[in-house]
C-alpha cells in the first residue's frame, strides 16, 4: 500500500446475535462492559511491566522501546501468573455462583445492585 492509501476499514462487529447468558439483557451488557475492562487492565499491565523492566536496565528509553518491548520467557510466565490471579480475582463472584450451583438467574437485578452500591450497602 503507498503512502496516499488508505488501509482498508474492517468491520467492528461482529454479525449475528449477541450470546446470552443472563435472563436480564443489562446483566449481559454490564458482562460485555466488564469483560473488555478486564482486557484493557491486562493490556496496560503488561504495558507496566515493560515499563519497569526497561528502567531496570538502567538505560533511557523511547515509547517506541515500551511498543517493541519483548518479554524473556520468564517474564512472559510471570505475566501469565499474573494475568491468570487478576482474571481469578474479578470472576470470583461468578465462579462462586457457579461452585453453589445456584442459578445465575437468582442473583440480583442490575438496578438493585447499583442502588446498593450509591446507598453504601455494598
Amino acid at each position: 500500500m503507498s503512502s496516499g492509501e488508505e488501509a482498508p476499514r474492517l468491520r467492528r462487529t461482529a454479525r449475528g446475535k449477541r450470546p446470552r447468558y443472563f435472563s436480564d439483557p443489562a446483566t449481559d451488557r454490564l458482562l460485555g462492559m466488564l469483560m473488555t475492562l478486564i482486557g484493557e487492565v491486562s493490556v496496560l499491565r503488561d504495558r507496566l511491566d515493560s515499563v519497569e523492566r526497561l528502567i531496570e536496565r538502567g538505560d533511557p528509553f523511547t515509547r517506541e522501546d515500551i511498543e517493541n518491548f519483548l518479554p524473556g520467557k520468564q517474564a512472559e510466565a510471570e505475566r501469565e501468573a499474573t494475568r491468570q490471579r487478576y482474571i481469578e480475582r474479578v470472576m470470583r463472584v461468578v465462579q462462586n455462583e457457579k461452585e453453589e450451583k445456584t442459578p445465575m438467574a437468582s442473583m440480583p437485578p442490575v438496578a438493585q445492585v447499583h442502588r446498593q452500591f450509591e446507598e453504601g450497602e455494598l
